[in-house]
């Protein structure tokens, strides 16, 4: 009983200490593009039911089945951030633009031919496919510093004991 006891023990103190994501973390990793292929993006990601385009394959893996012959597909993507930082009344502006593959995939196909044409009956296409496609990008590091000599945190805390 006692050993059963000091195990609940460890258990809910290391229940306390436990901490999960928030609402703001929910709302900040939730957000998905539509579409990371210049075909997915024209149709706001409704690609799934259309098929022959990689990036159905991650919606609707039978969209791959139309797919007549073999195919590689990248897409190229820019990216122009800026950022404009106020402290103190002053300003640091920055812009970084870079670019980057946001997309890359390849189908394989193999059709099965009788004399030299496409079959008609039966198991007549194998499509197998791979794609990476990137749904979000959070790699930045900003960071703004300053000395402030106008006041301190003593100042804000007689300012609130007031």
């Amino acid at each position: 009983m006692k050993n059963l006891l000091i195990t609940f023990s460890i258990i809910g103190g290391v229940c306390l200490s436990a901490s999960a994501q928030n609402d703001v973390d929910a709302l900040r990793y939730s957000f998905i593009k539509s579409g990371y292929t210049a075909k997915s993006l024209s149709l706001g990601g409704a690609v799934g039911s259309l098929g022959a385009d990689i990036a159905a394959g991650g919606i609707n893996p039978a969209s791959l089945a139309q797919y007549k012959s073999g195919e590689v597909s990248f897409t190229v993507g820019l990216n122009n951030i800026l950022n404009s930082s106020v402290y103190l009344e002053n300003t640091k502006d920055e812009n970084l633009f870079k670019a980057n593959i946001p997309s890359f995939g390849i189908v394989f196909t193999h059709r099965k031919l009788e004399k030299g044409a496409p079959a008609k009956e039966g198991w007549v296409n194998v499509n197998f496919g791979m794609s990476m496609g990137r749904v979000a990008d959070f790699n930045r590091i900003m960071s703004y510093g300053g000395v402030n000599n106008k006041n301190s945190m003593l100042d804000y805390f007689a300012e609130r004991s007031n």
